[in-house]
């Protein structure tokens, strides 16, 4: 099955350095059958989600983390995928 190894949030700096522009990156690295098989990014704007790079190992489960700890419901997502050839980072 597809797992997950515990990440943490990171903040990312805008370009123009605009506080209300920042945003968080979250990092994963999935594995199927112990083995990496895919990187996940996720952006999320730092304004909406504050203190989430505070949080030690985040869940598997984001959204329910988002819903319990800052009152928001994930109603849609836009998602992008892209492949590429793995590197040892």
């Amino acid at each position: 099955g597809l797992q997950g190894k515990p990440q943490r949030a990171i903040i990312l700096d805008d370009v123009l350095a605009d506080p209300h522009r920042r945003q968080i990156e979250i990092t994963r690295l999935r594995l199927i059958g112990g083995k990496p098989a895919i990187r996940e990014a996720i952006i999320l704007p730092q304004r909406l989600f504050p203190r989430l790079d505070r949080i030690g190992d985040l869940p598997n489960t984001l959204y329910s983390l988002y819903q319990s700890q800052f009152g928001i419901t994930i109603a849609a997502a836009r998602e992008e995928l892209r492949a590429a050839l793995a590197t040892r980072d």
